[in-house]
């Protein structure tokens, strides 16, 4: 039964015995409205009898007790109380019905009427004090009037006891009916109502059960039976329960497999939880390391990781904690504060191997710088001078054409060496740039000599803006840029096709296009354009000559002058490169 429902019957029950019990009391009500009226009406007969008699008598008087000289006016008053009699006999025989004592009564007041009707018919002579007779008749049938209206008093006190008895007797049903219905309703209520949030409560303790076992980590209490909105809440709580469980425990295997080491520590920089992964990372169990102070293993880094509260930022630092075994382990270590939990959560992983491979890459490009830059340059000295100094003698044309390779490739070998060295101070953040304000045009003209030799030899034409627009770079560096690109545009070009040159401006940035009609590249390859060693295929799918460091050099040349690069490229219709450099801020 539904949450509704179990409302609906607490509402609807009480509301239909109470309509019933109403229903009851308004019957009983109606019978004590009828007992009053009969008491009222038997007053009211009483009062009405009493009243009857009393006028008939007082007309019987006017007729024996008049003179001759006030013959006319008592006449006249007996005919006056004749007509008040004859209506109040009209009304008992309305209020009273045929009840014979009150039949009676009637007969006794006729018969008054019809006597004193009568008598003012006759002469006055015939009615006077010395006509006995008539007065002996007057009085006998005032008596039988006196007699007959006692009885009648007398019957109707006695009906009239009765209804008192009877009243009463409807009075005391009425109050206890009005009693047992409120005793009723008020049981029927809070029985219902005792009996729903039994239920409910019993439910509702089910779920509170539930929470703390879940809390607590315990089973959950089997499932609920039923339809109810609770029922439904439980069995999604169970489903809630499930699922926290399946997270917990992949949450424990991605903690314990981890080679990562995780760990909280508190509001008292106390370590309050350490993942397994230390024990490889440190050799020390999580045991150990619980409750002790964080300044104990990290010492000075204490105040950055304070650092992630009081800024409310989150930090990353590295440091150099002590293994077990007293030897010092490089580790990096990012920290998070939660305001609501009071608690810096830390992820900490062994950066070790990526410090000892950037040392080998700085004794590689160190060997690089020395070790190799020089020998090459020596080459390149010595291949010059066989070729051009005539006291060493005079080459073949064989000769010269070994030496024009040999020198060739040692020029290949010495870009190479250059790229990587300018490729490691790009990333190391060794290479500053002087900005200045410089016109499109300069930097055009400073960059088509270097590819003037290719495009010639290509038959390609370079088609150029004439722009005097400002742009703030170091032209140097986006020369270099510039160089790059349109190389590769003319490498990537048929014979006898035009590269394009282009300038658009943008609200707060200047835009260099380099526009090729090549043979396009492949969306395959266009998100790893500017990869490091990625080579760019030709229209055959052959590579072209080169290293692959060209467009990465490019990529971070226009980033630190904080811009961006992009290419936009279709098979067959050609590649477009872009180089969006921002305008100098006031």
């Amino acid at each position: 039964m539904k949450l509704w429902h179990r409302l609906a019957l607490l509402a609807a029950i009480p509301l239909v015995l109470q309509c019933f019990l109403l229903n009851q009391i308004r019957v009983a009500q109606e019978e004590l409205d009828r007992a009053y009226a009969d008491e009222r009406k038997q007053k009211d007969v009483m009062i009405l009898i009493g009243k009857a008699v009393k006028t008939g008598m007082d007309s019987l008087s006017d007729l024996v007790s008049y003179k001759s000289a006030h013959r006319p006016l008592k006449k006249e008053r007996a005919a006056q109380h004749v007509q008040e009699m004859r209506k109040l006999n009209e009304e008992i025989a309305l209020l009273a019905g045929s009840e014979p004592h009150v039949l009676r009564v009637q007969s006794v007041l006729s018969e008054i009427e019809e006597t004193v009707q009568y008598a003012m018919e006759e002469d006055a002579s015939a009615v006077n004090l010395r006509d006995l007779s008539k007065t002996l008749a007057f009085t006998k049938l005032g008596r039988k009037a006196f007699s007959i209206m006692e009885y009648a008093q007398l019957q109707q006190e006695m009906k009239y006891k009765q209804m008192l008895v009877i009243l009463q007797a409807k009075r005391r049903h009425f109050d206890a009916m009005a009693l047992q219905s409120a005793l009723l309703c008020a049981f029927a209520t809070f029985g219902l109502a005792g009996y729903v949030i039994y239920l409910t409560s019993k439910q509702l303790q089910v779920l509170k059960r539930n929470s703390e076992n879940l809390a607590r980590g315990e089973a959950l209490l089997p499932p609920m039976r039923g339809s109810d909105e609770l029922t439904d809440v439980d069995r999604t709580f169970h489903l809630m329960a499930k699922s926290i469980h399946q997270l917990s425990e992949r949450e424990r295997a991605i903690l314990k497999n981890s080679s990562e080491w995780i760990f909280a520590i508190d509001s008292k920089l106390r370590f309050s939880f350490v993942s397994d992964a230390v024990e490889k990372l440190l050799g020390l169990k999580p045991d150990e390391l619980l409750g002790q102070h964080a300044a104990n293993l990290l010492g000075g880094s204490i105040e950055t990781i304070e650092k992630a509260r009081t800024a409310q930022v989150d930090q990353i630092f590295e440091t150099s904690v002590n293994h077990k075994l007293e030897h010092a382990i490089e580790i990096q270590v990012s920290v998070h504060w939660s305001q609501t939990d009071q608690t810096f959560f830390c992820i900490a992983h062994d950066i070790g191997a990526r410090k000892d491979l950037e040392r080998m890459k700085q004794s590689f490009m160190a060997m690089v710088s020395h070790d190799l830059r020089t020998p090459v340059s020596a080459n390149l000295l010595t291949l010059d001078l066989l070729k051009s100094d005539p006291a060493i003698g005079t080459l073949s044309d064989r000769g010269i054409n070994l030496v024009d390779r040999s020198i060739a490739s040692n020029n290949r070998l010495m870009y190479m060496i250059n790229d990587l060295l300018e490729l490691e101070r790009l990333d190391s953040g060794q290479m500053t740039i002087d900005m200045e304000l410089v016109t499109f045009n300069d930097l055009i003209d400073e960059t088509l000599p270097g590819v003037e030799m290719l495009a010639k030899a290509k038959e390609i034409t370079i088609e150029r803006d004439d722009s005097d627009q400002f742009i703030y770079c170091e032209s140097g560096r986006i020369v270099q840029v510039l160089v790059n690109l349109v190389g590769n545009a003319i490498k990537f070009s048929p014979h006898g096709k035009t590269v394009y040159l282009r300038y658009a401006g943008q609200e707060g940035c200047s835009k260099i296009l380099v526009i090729d009609e090549g043979p396009g590249i492949d969306k395959d390859s266009l998100p790893h354009i500017f990869d490091r060693f990625k080579q760019v295929k030709g229209a055959s799918g052959a590579h072209k000559q080169g290293f692959g460091l060209g467009l990465e050099i490019c990529k971070k040349l226009v980033e630190l002058h904080g811009g961006s690069i992009s290419v936009m490229s279709e098979v067959g219709a050609g590649t477009t490169f872009e180089v969006k450099l921002p305008e100098k801020r006031a």
